[in-house]
């Protein structure tokens, strides 16, 4: 299958949704606005096996967390389990992830993203 990429800051983003044989997508992109997936064991059972960056939301949308993982499925569901979290008290509901391979370029997104959008659930960390 090929897939249309587009360069997007450090990361590509796909402009087809990547589909599964059985039909899922894998494609998505983090940005206002952009589509989501419900925070729930369906929703993250649905994510990709595959490294990228992701961001937790709230249900109005509001950023609550940004994160990057060699496997975005198994990161989330981690997430999920730890229901004293963070991300659990501030209302996490949704979430969305874009693919990215190389480590380098997963947390230059995530520094990126948390530059853009300051959530209340990362940890402080240096932008420099």
């Amino acid at each position: 299958m090929c897939v249309a990429l587009e360069r997007d800051a450090v990361c590509y983003r796909l402009r087809l949704p990547l589909r599964t044989s059985d039909g899922r997508s894998f494609g998505m992109s983090i940005g206002p606005g952009q589509p989501t997936n419900s925070f729930d064991v369906v929703g993250v059972a649905l994510a990709p096996p595959v490294a990228g960056v992701y961001a937790i939301c709230r249900a109005d949308g509001s950023y609550l967390y940004f994160g990057h993982a060699e496997n975005i499925r198994q990161r989330l569901t981690a997430h999920l389990i730890e229901a004293t979290s963070c991300i659990h008290r501030e209302g996490a509901a949704m979430f969305a992830y874009e693919l990215c391979d190389a480590q380098a370029l997963r947390v230059a997104r995530q520094h990126q993203l948390l530059a853009t959008y300051p959530t209340p659930c990362n940890p402080a960390i240096s932008l420099c």
